[in-house]
């Protein structure tokens, strides 16, 4: 499968941020399979192609057989094709492909048809770099990613916002698409120069950063105030022309043999955690290849005890040792950085101590970045005291900047500034001057510095705002 990806960047950044919240516009059609576990299709069938045509047949028979058509697909993530369907396991997962036509519809299927776990699939149309619609999969069923587009060529790039398995959070699965009035193109869109794999817990997963005020009186889980498409990790990779996977979940920790659970055993396998798994196979590091892993692990590890003692600080460090050397060992080219810090600084000095006895024993491309600590007086907070956008946002320019420097990825803060113009919508009023500002400079053009500049202005003007509400 290709792993590829498009980002063309566009002014079209000043919707309101509550619309990843609740513009889940595109219900199913009549033509929706009822709730429940669906039924597996067959795989596909490979489609006869002219060798000369730049584009794939969608007529009914094409439609029928083909359950996925994954060669013209970019696949995103460790997103397996299970019983022909490329399923949606992992935060961030998803994939594009580019087609000529007015629309496109897609059948999905979920694991669950809950209201608190819903599944929620962010929709790019041709280059958008904020979600163009939102859809919420709250059955099985036929959904529409795109209609009424002008006939033409364009492109479609689809990321799952909701995390996976944490309570019953939904896997979805794509089993079928239809252009309307035209074709798929063979050619997929252009990806990013770097792929970055993120293996974290609830704060890479989004846990509750739709919110800046802890989510109101009672708050609990929901996937519907959580999107892992802006968090920390998904706005440092766009701003270093990098292509995000995501493995993370709620309360998962580094530590093995403690009374929590642990990441360590399901990182060699593709879509597998502790409870519920999609593909226990193990995945192919060979084949797919990644720049960077960074790590963020630690937060859930604190007060964990093995054989029911408390875990010393002797064993949070060799644990991390493991764990770095699981990572090198199924990624030897790259460069692994643990960051941590967004909530709690408690378990910094024994991952850094595990950093510093591997780069002591020869590995030099592995790095410790301390990420700033939220502030919940000036920065708001999410749900069940998590990082809200805004805290994402400040550890993003951090960990790009580090990003930047120790494993030389290309930096861009005009990314970041785009995403911050979306998130300030949540704290500043639209002709807040520091947003007529960052407009102004997005629309004219501005290079990375003054983009970062602008970054740093919108970070003190929602601070400012927040305490003085």
């Amino acid at each position: 499968m290709k792993r590829t990806l498009l980002w063309i960047i566009t002014i079209a950044m000043f919707l309101p941020f509550v619309l990843t919240l609740t513009g889940c516009t595109s219900a199913p059609s009549d033509d929706s399979d009822p709730g429940g576990d669906p039924s597996p299709d067959q795989p596909p069938s490979t489609p006869e192609l002219n060798d000369t045509s730049d584009t794939v047949s969608t007529d009914d028979t094409y439609a029928q057989s083909q359950a996925v058509i994954t060669d013209y697909l970019n696949v995103f993530g460790r997103t397996p094709v299970i019983d022909g369907a490329l399923t949606m396991f992992w935060t961030n997962s998803g994939f594009s492909f580019a087609f000529h036509g007015t629309g496109v519809r897609a059948k999905l299927n979920t694991s669950t048809t809950n209201q608190t776990y819903y599944g929620y699939l962010n929709v790019y149309i041709d280059g958008a770099t904020t979600p163009s619609t939102t859809i919420c999969v709250d059955k099985s069923g036929t959904y529409i990613l795109a209609e009424e587009l002008p006939v033409g060529d364009h492109t479609i790039e689809v990321r799952k916002r909701n995390e996976a398995i944490y309570g019953d959070s939904a896997t979805i699965s794509l089993k079928e698409l239809t252009v309307t009035d035209g074709k798929f193109r063979k050619k997929a869109p252009d990806t990013p120069k770097y792929t970055i794999e993120f293996i974290g817990d609830s704060i890479t997963s989004g846990f509750g950063n739709m919110v800046i005020d802890g989510g109101g009186e009672g708050a609990n889980f929901s996937t519907h105030t959580q999107d892992g498409t802006m968090t920390y990790a998904t706005i440092a990779a766009r701003a270093t022309n990098a292509s995000a996977t995501v493995l993370s979940r709620s309360g998962i920790c580094y530590l093995t043999g403690s009374d929590r659970d642990s990441m360590y055993p399901y990182y060699i396998q593709t879509a597998a955690l502790p409870g519920k798994s999609a593909d226990t196979g193990y995945w192919s590091f060979e084949e797919n290849t990644v720049d960077v892993v960074v790590i963020n692990l630690g937060t859930n590890d604190t007060g964990a005890r093995i054989n029911g003692q408390a875990v010393s600080y002797e064993q949070y460090k060799e644990h991390a040792v493991a764990f770095l050397q699981l990572v090198r060992a199924n990624n030897p080219k790259a460069t692994i950085i643990w960051a941590y810090g967004m909530i709690t600084e408690s378990r910094g000095d024994a991952i850094a101590a595990a950093v510093n006895e591997l780069a002591n024993a020869g590995d030099y491309d592995v790095y410790y970045c301390a990420l700033p600590t939220m502030d919940r007086a000036t920065e708001g907070v999410g749900v069940h005291g998590h990082p809200d956008a805004l805290s994402h946002l400040i550890s993003a320019v951090t960990l790009a900047d580090f990003l930047e420097e120790n494993a030389y990825l290309d930096l861009d803060h005009t990314t970041t500034l785009r995403d911050a113009v979306l998130i300030a919508q949540q704290y500043l009023p639209a002709d807040h001057e520091t947003l007529t500002a960052a407009a102004a400079l997005l629309q004219d053009g501005c290079d990375s510095e003054r983009a970062h500049s602008a970054v740093l202005a919108i970070i003190d003007a929602c601070k400012a705002a927040f305490s003085a509400q």
